[in-house]
């Protein structure tokens, strides 16, 4: 929902929080590539699918 990167920044950081006590990897350089990409209102809608895609992949062989 965040439309710029100060907003994303406050997601990104609570996130990154939850993910390390979880003990969930994170890519960090792909992550900054986002970042970069995610400032340019042409590639922010990419970004954004991307990171969608890559949540819901995770429980992908998981069963509710």
């Amino acid at each position: 929902t965040s439309t710029d990167l100060v907003e994303l920044s406050v997601h990104a950081r609570s996130i990154i929080n939850q993910l390390s006590k979880a003990g969930i990897p994170l890519d960090y350089s792909s992550f900054a590539v986002d970042l970069v990409r995610f400032q340019n209102e042409d590639t922010r809608r990419e970004v954004v699918v991307k990171w969608g895609k890559d949540y819901y992949s995770v429980n992908k062989g998981e069963k509710n």
